[in-house]
């Protein structure tokens, strides 16, 4: 069992089938740990740790943990109960995840325009994430190389964000989710207003080619978001990132096909 001292730890689950991919499941920060099943009995592990950053770790082994709570009843009880309040957030973020993955699996096949796909995204989003009061969903648009906003809640103006936004030019940077804590401390972020007190961000991709951004912000409160706010955004962009792809070569293939046959009109 492994409590974090500093740093970030990323664990995650490879698949038989495809090696080379692997599934997040948590993000573990200061003050966390994983391995905790170790109490339960020494089966082997089913996911990986990855340090996302430089990262300190204390190690408590089997038969330490044993040893320790064998001898000490009263401390078994607490070691137990500190390990299931640590885990009941874990299991609500994986009920929460499955329920939106559940949605979006059923509604993505009936989908045929992007303002669709981004409507239903968008509103499985703000009902799966309940730290934020502002958010937008933009798609990079090819002809006016900007990032059209195509859903937003009202504290959002803006209808386009440039390819040199600072969210964006972080996200195309990264190719990954960020959050960041306190706004006003970031110097990248600081003057841009309807990222609140705290927000988290989230790159749409397909092919590592950045589609479109999802942004969510507090306007009040510092520090609002998770490391599992991070993980739901991670596995329904990168649906999204799919379904966009599929959504707009279809619609080449109908110009395409419309051109070939000489009826390509002038409001296509």
């Amino acid at each position: 069992m492994y409590i974090v001292r500093t740093g970030e730890v990323e664990l995650r689950r490879r698949f038989l089938r495809d090696p080379g991919q692997a599934k997040t499941l948590a993000v573990v920060e200061a003050g966390g740990f994983f391995g905790e099943l170790a109490f339960f009995g020494p089966a082997r592990r089913a996911t990986e740790a990855v340090a996302r950053t430089d990262t300190r770790l204390w190690k408590l082994d089997y038969d330490d943990l044993q040893r320790l709570t064998g001898s000490n009843a009263a401390g078994a009880v607490n070691v137990l109960q500190v390990i299931l309040r640590m885990l009941v957030p874990k299991l609500e973020a994986l009920i929460e995840e499955h329920a939106v993955l559940f949605e979006l699996a059923r509604l993505l096949p009936k989908i045929e325009t992007v303002g669709e796909l981004t409507k239903v995204v968008f509103d499985l989003i703000l009902d799966a994430v309940d730290a934020e009061d502002a958010g937008l969903l933009a798609v990079w648009n090819v002809f006016n190389e900007e990032f059209d906003i195509i859903q937003s809640t009202e504290h959002v103006t803006e209808r386009h964000l440039g390819a040199d936004h600072p969210v964006a030019r972080e996200l195309r940077q990264t190719r990954s989710e960020l959050i960041i804590p306190r706004t006003s401390q970031d110097a990248r972020f600081k003057d841009v207003p309807y990222l609140g007190r705290s927000f988290i961000a989230a790159p749409v991709l397909y092919a590592d080619d950045l589609r479109g951004l999802v942004i969510l912000a507090n306007t009040a409160a510092e520090q609002a978001f998770r490391s599992s706010h991070r993980l739901l955004l991670k596995t329904v962009c990168t649906l999204m990132g799919e379904k966009l792809h599929d959504l707009e070569r279809r619609q080449e293939d109908t110009l395409r096909k419309r051109l070939a046959e000489g009826k390509l009109s002038a409001d296509i």
